[in-house]
């Protein structure tokens, strides 16, 4: 294949009949798999290459995501500064303190009031608001995977068409949201119950949830990506299959998007402390203005490069998702 048109993707491996191989939208890669696949395997392109990826759909598509994050995620951001003010107000003097880093590190904990001052109004609004937050999130993530998934195949949709999904897909990721917080209480009830037994038995079942924590991180990542944009099937199922064979690439990947996104992190704040001799309201706007955009690069990166892996794991997309033209690119 010599086309520098075709879209990234799976095709028929010119040197073997019997199976698929990757073609990164430039040359072919090392990467095959027997033809008729059913979409779980072992697809994944090297991690540099899931980066870079990420970060050139990133700049090549700014114009959409930069749509999407101002529809979905400014809304966020003023949700979520509501829920801290009321949060703020509703607590103890000493509990801001704390949650602000202005206690003395010699102070001893316990002597600190760490109540809510005003449970009513935290429970009142702050309630309604989280749930608000949740599901923006829900439909800013859902929009981004459906953006992302579908620029990589060549076929970028509208903002508007992503949006829309995203709102569609609420119940369901609520739903997936759900099943993962019970899937945690049952486990935190087991290590509870196992501590009142036996201490060596709560030793044990803790050294037992780190592999789990892992295990849940790939899992439950691949999950919401299903539930954002693949077909009615169970999320969660769907997420363990497709790990299968894979789990430790893909777990080495989101750990080092982590950790590129806590360098960027990093990076934000230590810029930021330029500003200090700056006047007060600049410095605070030069700041506030950093935080955002850093977020911003952080969370497109996170999203972006589990669409990347989704993408190349083969993982199912429902119809309704589909935006590519129906005559095949290689025809």
């Amino acid at each position: 294949m010599s086309d520098q048109g075709i879209p990234p993707g799976w095709y028929p491996n010119p040197e073997n009949q019997a199976e698929e191989r990757y073609w990164a939208g430039y040359e072919w890669t090392e990467h095959v798999r027997p033809c008729g696949h059913a979409g779980y395997g072992t697809g994944l392109r090297p991690a540099g290459d899931t980066i870079g990826q990420s970060f050139r759909l990133m700049g090549a598509h700014w114009r959409a995501y930069g749509a999407v994050l101002i529809v979905a995620g400014l809304p966020l951001i003023l949700v979520s500064g509501v829920l801290v003010a009321i949060l703020y107000n509703s607590a103890s003097e000493d509990f801001n303190d704390l949650m602000t880093g202005q206690v003395a590190q010699e102070t001893d904990l316990e002597t600190l009031d760490l109540s809510i001052d005003d449970p009513g109004t935290l429970a009142l609004y702050g309630i309604p608001l989280a749930l608000v937050a949740m599901v923006l999130n829900m439909i800013l993530n859902t929009a981004l995977y459906h953006q992302a998934y579908w620029q990589l195949t060549g076929s970028p949709p509208r903002p508007t068409t992503s949006l829309r999904l995203g709102l569609s897909r609420t119940p369901r990721l609520i739903g997936v949201a759900l099943q993962i917080i019970l899937i945690v209480l049952v486990m935190s009830l087991v290590l509870g119950v196992l501590a009142v037994v036996s201490p060596v038995l709560a030793v044990l079942g803790f050294l037992a949830l780190i592999p789990a924590a892992f295990l849940g991180m790939v899992v439950f990542s691949l999950a919401f990506v299903v539930a954002s944009i693949g077909p009615p099937q169970p999320s969660l199922k769907t997420g363990w299959e497709l790990s299968r064979g894979s789990f430790w690439a893909i777990l080495g990947r989101i750990i080092l998007v982590f950790l590129i996104s806590l360098a960027v992190g990093i990076g934000t704040n230590l810029a930021t402390l330029g500003t200090s001799t700056l006047p007060t309201v600049l410095a605070s706007s030069v700041a506030a203005v950093a935080l955002v955009i850093s977020q911003a690069v952080q969370t497109l990166l996170w999203v972006i490069a589990l669409a990347v892996i989704y993408h190349d794991l083969g993982g199912p997309v429902a119809p309704e998702t589909d935006t590519t033209d129906p005559v095949s690119p290689l025809s």
